[in-house]
């Protein structure tokens, strides 16, 4: 539904967690509840065709490739 609120609630081995949002970033701890909600506006998307430029993107940041046990 458009009035949906989603919440969150952090738990980890550590005190502080990073929390980042459209480029802006803020060190939080586990007391702290997140909730995200739908904004009033509406927003419009450019979709490529191909693909090819996230894809290179994608690759050369390593995005969702697990490097860690990897040497």
């Amino acid at each position: 539904a458009d009035d949906s609120v989603i919440s969150f609630e952090i738990e980890g081995r550590a005190e502080n967690f990073l929390c980042t949002l459209d480029s802006r970033f803020e060190t939080i701890t586990a007391a702290h509840q997140l909730a995200v909600r739908k904004y009033e506006c509406t927003t419009r998307l450019v979709q490529l065709d191909g693909g090819e430029f996230l894809n290179t993107i994608r690759n050369k940041l390593t995005w969702g490739i697990d490097t860690r046990n990897h040497g």
